[in-house]
């Protein structure tokens, strides 16, 4: 391969690209063919140009396929674009006038609309199946174009599921084989996530291996008809799982040369070079040639959102600069790696397309007249373009002789509009070749000039020339940049896509079993900031496999109790009159030795709690939030109750309020988020200036022990914390009776808080203050699924929120309310993904159902179930024990009824486990009223496309927390402050801003300053 200067290059990229604008700038014909003439094109041509009507238009065609009737199409139309009628096109803008009018058009214009959509889908997807779309790639195929096909639909809920996705590729290759018996030219594209539904880089192990079992037979029957097949890249967050499939099912003998097989790889990633160069690495290690097709990438925006909802770094370029110089850097290292890859340039830009050519010609040395462009059969690069998108170009490159495969997704045209839609947000940019083709106007050759990067962007200095170097396989370790972290932000999950991650939590979980064969911890109570042990102790098990101890913790006694209270009513008088400052800093501290033992309190958690890996590590997060988010909380109420503005002063009278602790607190936290809980309490109360007496659940004493360690470790004074590990009846009774506790933050059962909130009201003997009791309790919460629900979305939504951490969450769903139009489907799908669903234990990471807490939660689950199995109808139940790796432990449900009476135990009572109930509503106000029917209103959620639902459900649905459109557990601190109304707990919402005034006294301090008719001149300010 010769070298070529950039000079050179640059020239011959333009010398490509001016003769590709020339021919099109030149022949009106090809301009034309895009120009606005029906009204699909203009609509296109106006989505183009006013981004409200874009992206409603894009919203409604969404919605659309789940819509029936006509009515239903009408009103949908008319809240996405009904406030843009001015700016339709002049035939919609009658339209919808007339139906302002009340005309009976309902049905003509339903079925205007709905050919609209298809009009407008077809031409971006040429069929609903391979029949549909022969005549569309004959059309191709009689243009020169070669093609690649694509079945739409990228989600699965089940096992069936996926198995029907297989059946259908398989299908595909032989009508294929029957279309083009040679094969030549024929290629098909997979996305992995449609094949196998449990795909997840945290189970990297099973999602290797049953991916490669999914694709062997479509790879088989590929290479016995000679047709090529390219994996799709998905979202970032399956990449490096995606690579692994495609090299480990390409190392195996019978693939080792056939059938011809590529990865796509999306330059708007940062990492897409590093990754390129491993694949290089690996076919020149194995001699496996392979296709790399590189394309910008279509996840933009969803890339950004999942990044910044996790506070981790963005893994794309934000400049369309940088992804145009990362492209055309991959460009160089795949075609100086040629023929070993074989480059595929998917992209409709005229720059980038024009640099692919141009190094092609320069580095093969072709010697063709360069005054002209000229394709060769002997070019090792193919051009990739999407069906219906800048065909003039298409053209143009085609007459010049150059090979372009066109990437063609068939099935279900309106289904399909996901597919649709991002192709069109991706490519209706200013800079966009489809723009430029609706305008009518000639393209500027000004596209052709490279982008401009600042001096300091790392682009600029050739980063392809140093990963030619030294090419490295896949490194799946490599840890992403920081991310900047200015002011609040929450922890960021693990990463699970990151090995390293995965390897720290199993060393950890290896660890720990091996520490308790040898030797059984005892765990004490910690009074005044010494340990003591007692003669009483608990103790603690494993619930997957009860027979497993994993330690002692000593229990306290009434005495002890009595203690701790004198110790912490000495430690408060210092405590109390700390600043905000030092009390704030106690908790940063304390949050940093979390992060130190991130993967070990993880651990602790799969163990002692039977929570999986993820929802392990959620809670961790949220006690890092708590502390990080109550530090920055009292530093802010401090200084703006100081300040002058907090109340008004006049001129002779200065007014101040001064916040003040209340004494001594109890906090009594529950076994199911045993770490997050707990901490938030506890620096709420420390924050505030109060000491804390801690009494963990009794189901999680070690995880309380470890959690009181680390408030010590990080500098706690001694008295401020005191753990009181202990029954409920005895030492928690005593702490909620006794006079010297005025403070009592409470979470857990209904039937305690109720308790608790009744022993508070007295006014005992000795007794100077009222109690305030900060308590947070249960729910039974409903999901509302509408006829306009995305079910995919619904289906996973409701199997997260009902059955995450076996429904041991009071934020859980226990109820969903179904639009009787969707019902049907709805079941089967809920049905098959419950069934799907892998229960076992925790420690492995497919586990997706653990044990419950002990066997009393699971005789009491048990209860419900047989209530369900008499009153109502059993839609799905799992065998409660046999499954392999169950063992002994506590292993329960799922279990899924309908037709369940609304007066019913299951639709009334809070169950805590795996039980969901599903009912069926004839419309969205009876599905609100149905939801409400509750004496609770903790979380409720609502799947819907309709925006005056989700108005609706914002204005009516009675839940202290509402999720439109997304699982309704998970909430987050700082961003989705959690409380529940109605039984469902009283106090201000823990996470929010409110929280920590609960905590605290507010003293008023006006004072006079005028002396014999002096008034300071800074009194009021």
């Amino acid at each position: 391969m010769k070298p070529v200067s950039d000079t050179e290059i640059e020239k011959r990229v333009n010398e490509i690209g001016s003769e590709i604008i020339s021919r099109l700038n030149r022949t009106p014909s090809l301009l034309s063919a895009f120009t606005p003439k029906g009204l699909t094109e203009s609509v296109i041509s106006l989505c183009l140009k006013n981004e409200r009507i874009k992206t409603g238009l894009f919203r409604f065609i969404d919605a659309l396929p789940a819509v029936a009737s006509d009515t239903e199409v009408i009103e949908l139309f008319l809240e996405y674009l009904g406030e843009d009628i001015h700016d339709l096109p002049p035939v919609m803008r009658q339209g919808l006038k007339w139906l302002e009018k009340g005309k009976r058009l309902s049905p003509v214009a339903a079925k205007t609309i709905r050919s609209f959509a298809e009009s407008l889908a077809s031409q971006f997807i040429p069929g609903n199946g391979f029949e549909d779309a022969i005549p569309a790639i004959r059309r191709i195929q009689k243009s020169g174009r070669n093609f690649s096909i694509d079945l739409l639909g990228e989600l699965t809920v089940c096992h069936s599921e996926g198995m029907v996705y297989q059946t259908r590729y398989l299908d595909l290759l032989e009508q294929l084989h029957l279309f083009n018996p040679g094969g030549k030219g024929s290629q098909i594209s997979v996305k992995l996530s449609s094949l196998y539904h449990r795909l997840d880089p945290l189970d990297w192990g099973e999602s290797v291996t049953t991916s490669v079992d999914r694709l062997r037979p479509i790879f088989r029957k590929a290479r016995e008809f000679d047709i090529s097949v390219i994996l799709d890249m998905e979202s970032y967050h399956y990449k490096n799982l995606i690579l692994a499939v495609f090299m480990t099912l390409l190392e195996e003998e019978e693939f080792r040369e056939k059938p011809v097989a590529g990865i796509a790889l999306q330059c708007y990633l940062k990492d897409a070079l590093q990754d390129l160069a491993s694949l290089i690495g690996w076919a020149k290690l194995k001699n496996r040639p392979i296709l790399v097709r590189l394309v910008k990438g279509a996840y933009w925006d969803y890339e950004v959102a999942y990044a910044h909802q996790r506070n981790w770094p963005l893994p794309v370029f934000t400049q369309k600069s940088e992804t145009d110089r990362n492209f055309e850097a991959a460009v160089r290292l795949l075609i100086k790696n040629a023929p070993l890859l074989q480059p595929v340039i998917g992209s409709h830009n005229i720059r980038t397309l024009s640099y692919a050519l141009a190094l092609s010609d320069l580095w093969t040395g072709r010697t063709q007249d360069r005054s002209k462009i000229s394709g060769s059969p002997e070019s090792p690069v193919e051009l990739q373009m999407l069906y219906g998108m800048a065909e003039p170009l298409q053209k143009v490159l085609i007459e010049s002789g150059y090979s372009l495969r066109v990437y063609a997704p068939i099935g279900p045209v309106l289904p399909g509009m996901a597919y649709l839609i991002r192709r069109l947000m991706e490519n209706t940019a200013n800079s966009s070749i489809l723009l430029q083709s609706f305008s009518g106007k000639p393209v500027d050759p000004e596209i052709l000039k490279p982008a401009e990067l600042k001096a300091d962007n790392p682009f600029c200095t050739s980063p392809e020339s140093v990963l030619c170097e030294s090419i490295r396989p896949v490194d799946l370790s490599i840890q992403r940049p920081e991310a900047p972290n200015p002011g609040f932000q929450n922890e960021p999950p693990l990463d699970f896509s990151i090995i390293g991650n995965r390897e720290k939590v199993r060393l950890e979980l290896n660890r720990i079993n091996q520490k308790i064969t040898q030797e059984t911890p005892a765990y004490p109570l910690v009074i005044n900031g010494k340990k003591v042990f007692t003669q009483k102790s608990s103790t603690a098990a494993n619930p997957s496999a009860p027979g497993q101890v994993l330690g002692t913790v000593s229990q306290a006694s009434i005495e002890q109790g009595s203690s701790a209270i004198e110790g912490a009513r000495n430690a408060f008088i210092l405590w109390k009159e700390s600043s905000p400052a030092r009390r704030a800093g106690l908790l940063r501290n304390t949050a940093r030795e979390f992060q130190k033992i991130r993967h070990q309190l993880i651990a602790l958690e799969i163990l002692e709690v039977g929570k999986t890996w993820r929802e392990a590590d959620g809670d961790v997060c949220e006690a890092i939030d708590f502390l990080f988010y109550y530090a920055d909380e009292i530093e802010r109420l401090h200084a703006y109750y100081a300040g002058a503005h907090a109340v008004a002063s006049l001129p002779g009278e200065e007014n101040r309020l001064s916040l003040q602790p209340v004494g001594i607190m109890a906090a009594l936290s529950p076994w199911n988020f045993p770490l997050a809980l707990p901490t938030g309490m506890i620096a709420a109360g420390l924050a505030a200036g109060n000491c804390v007496i801690f009494k963990p659940s009794s189901l999680s004493p070690i995880l309380g022990s470890k959690l009181a360690e680390l408030f010590s470790l990080a500098g706690a004074p001694p008295g401020i914390l005191q753990f009181l590990p202990g029954e409920g009846k005895e030492i928690g009774e005593f702490l909620i009776r006794h006079p010297d506790i005025p403070l009592i933050a409470f979470t857990g059962s209904n039937e305690v808080g109720r308790h608790i909130l009744s022993v508070a009201s007295l006014v005992e003997a000795g007794q100077n203050k009222f109690k305030k009791v900060i308590a947070e309790m249960g729910g039974k919460n409903a999901i509302i699924v509408d006829e306009s629900a995305d079910l995919d979305e619904a289906i996973s939504g409701v199997i997260e929120s009902a059955f995450g951490f076996q429904g041991q969450k009071c934020s859980a769903c226990s109820r969903v309310i179904v639009h009787q139009a969707v019902y049907s489907e709805f079941m089967k799908r809920l049905a098959e993904a419950a069934e799907s669903l892998v229960r076992g234990n925790p420690q492995s990471p497919s586990t997706f159902l653990g044990p419950v807490i002990d066997e009393k939660a699971k005789e009491k689950i048990s209860r419900y179930i047989s209530i369900g199995l008499k009153e109502a109808k059993a839609v799905y139940r799992r065998k409660d024990r046999g499954e392999e790796g169950e063992g002994g432990g506590y292993f329960i449900g799922p279990a899924i009824f309908e037709e369940v009476s609304p007066d019913s135990p299951l639709a009334r009572e809070e169950i805590f486990g795996p039980v969901l109930s599903v009912f069926k509503a004839e419309n969205f106000n009876r599905a609100i009223e149905m939801a409400n029917d509750s004496p609770f209103g903790l979380t409720g959620g609502v799947y819907s496309r309709k925006p005056s639902h989700l108005q609706k459900a914002r204005n009516h649905f009675q839940a202290g927390n509402l999720y439109l459109n997304r699982k309704i557990t998970g909430a987050m601190v700082g961003r989705q402050p959690f409380g529940g109304f109605n039984l469902s707990g009283v106090g201000m919402k823990t996470g929010g801003s409110d929280y920590l005034l609960q905590f605290m006294q507010v003293k008023s301090i006006c004072e006079n300053t005028s002396r014999r008719g002096y008034i300071p001149t800074d009194a009021a300010s």
